[in-house]
């Protein structure tokens, strides 16, 4: 059986707050649909707020290539889609606008694989290097931040 839908144009703020499948959120933990699954609910909200800044190499030049990581507190770590990430442009400056009202742990790395951030033995090696932010539906947020260097 095929599902379709169509979400037509949302805004930049716009991310998916939660997935709930028989009113049981799944969104963090994952669901496997088959039939007879019944209702599936995706709540999408469009108060995403603009997260960005420059990211700095330890003598004070903006860095061109970074990748900046806002991850998510422990508890919401499962789930791929609770992360945001950007490269920084050649002034060292980067931007996210989907950002969920929230608690997170904002890194600016040098050089990373790829998803590295995601295991946790990796992550708590550069747990301590990371910066803690509260994410408000107030507004945008504007960071200054030292790069990890590799």
């Amino acid at each position: 059986e095929r599902y379709r839908f169509h979400v037509g144009h949302l805004p930049l703020s716009a991310y998916v707050e939660d997935i709930r499948v028989i009113g049981r959120s799944v969104f963090d933990e994952g669901y496997e649909l088959g039939a007879g699954t019944g209702e599936v609910q995706i709540f999408i909200r469009t108060d995403g707020q603009s997260v960005g800044g420059t990211v700095r190499s330890a003598d004070g030049i903006p860095r061109e290539s970074a990748t900046v990581v806002l991850v998510p507190p422990q508890e919401r770590r499962k789930n791929p889609a609770r992360y945001r990430t950007a490269n920084t442009d050649s002034n060292g400056v980067f931007r996210i606008t989907d950002v969920p009202p929230g608690d997170y742990t904002v890194f600016a790395w040098e050089n990373v694989l790829p998803t590295a951030w995601m295991n946790p033995r990796f992550y708590e090696k550069y747990a301590k290097l990371g910066r803690s932010v509260t994410v408000t539906a107030g507004g945008p947020l504007d960071l200054q931040l030292s790069m990890i260097p590799e």
